[in-house]
């Protein structure tokens, strides 16, 4: 054999060993895009987002998958409503690994702008209330899908996993970050995993969740630089600290899934939380901050009476953007009782947060 021969035969041997042991663990294919290296962050400098997106104010919550303009119509009971949080399952956006259908997030936006409304995205990793698996998570995923005691989710812990969620997190920012009625993309939420595992994976832990949580959202801000990328932290007990603050320092947003002064709303607001690292300061006004008026009470768990306890929470914490669930049924917290509670109270938090170099409101 020549020398030539050797070394390319030497080079194939060297490459062969490798993908066999990736097929055999039946494990996804790394996208060939930004941000998959998990030592590297690709926004790990400081890069405030200049001219992003910024249209402050109240949003209708949506419970039904995307693409059902129906579930859209309340958003016109009130001017005050600006647009609606829908949510789209992973599965829906890519029924097969790497090829994204994107028409749901088109039927819902078309109709938004006719009303002149905007959409916030939110992609679901998860399913809740179920004992049924699929309809959720690609089918190409289903082996990285635990069940907990909620329902089930995708094991983002795992970076072959997060690869595959911000590689269709980029295509979605490359597709309507330009788009001006398209105002937030909600970064998914980290607590669901920490705290309601029916059996702990091997392989979990909360440190790298947190890290496969910050080199997401470091992808959708390069990806995404004039839409609010929205960090959901609420609970994610021990990690929270440094989450909020490089979501501060990368320039995106804050987030949690209730108005309620959860550990992520405690930090977020500058206060010492006993087992979380001290804040380093108080985040309110610096980023945007976006969270959700949950069904049936303020916090989806906790009676703080009436929704304009909500809206007063919110005016306490410098919210920007609050989502309503329309369909409680409490005295206090009807969609009436809301919608007389926007009125009265139409403004949150507007002022361009000081992270940001600019906001684009038009």
């Amino acid at each position: 054999m020549n020398r030539n021969k050797f070394v390319f035969a030497a080079f194939v041997g060297t490459i062969a060993v490798p993908l066999l042991l990736w097929a055999a663990d039946r494990q996804p294919k790394a996208p060939a895009r930004l941000c998959i290296d998990d030592t590297e962050r690709c926004a790990s400098t400081p890069d405030p987002q200049a001219g992003v997106k910024w249209h402050p104010g109240y949003y209708l919550k949506t419970t039904g998958r995307g693409g059902n303009t129906a579930q859209l119509a309340k958003v016109q009971d009130s001017a005050s409503i600006l647009g609606v949080d829908v949510l789209y399952m992973w599965a829906q956006l890519e029924p097969t690994q790497g090829n994204y259908d994107f028409s749901s997030i088109d039927t819902d936006l078309n109709w938004l702008k006719s009303k002149n409304r905007r959409l916030i995205i939110t992609v679901m990793d998860r399913k809740f209330a179920t004992t049924v698996q699929t309809g959720f998570a690609p089918d190409y995923l289903q082996d990285n899908v635990y069940q907990s005691t909620t329902g089930f989710g995708i094991a983002l812990w795992r970076p072959a996993v997060m690869d595959r969620l911000i590689a269709l997190t980029q295509a979605i920012c490359e597709r309507y970050d330009m788009d001006p009625a398209v105002e937030i993309i909600r970064a998914p939420n980290e607590v669901s995993p920490a705290l309601n595992l029916l059996t702990q994976p091997t392989d979990y832990s909360r440190s790298g969740l947190a890290a496969q949580l910050m080199r997401f959202w470091d992808a959708s801000k390069t990806a995404c630089p004039h839409t609010i990328v929205s960090a959901m932290v609420n609970n994610l007990s021990g990690e929270a600290t440094e989450l909020i603050e490089h979501a501060y320092q990368i320039g995106i947003g804050f987030g949690t899934p209730d108005a309620y002064n959860d550990i992520g709303h405690r930090l977020f607001a500058g206060t010492t939380v006993s087992g979380e690292s001290i804040p380093l300061r108080d985040y309110r006004g610096t980023v945007a901050h976006y969270t959700i008026g949950s069904n049936p009470v303020l916090g989806g768990r906790i009676n703080n009476g009436p929704a304009t306890n909500i809206i007063s929470f919110c005016q306490t914490n410098k919210c920007t953007h609050l989502s309503w669930n329309s369909g409680s049924i409490v005295p206090g917290n009807t969609w009436p009782d809301i919608l007389s509670a926007i009125a009265a109270h139409p403004m949150l938090y507007t002022a361009c947060p000081t992270q940001y170099k600019s906001c684009n409101r038009s």
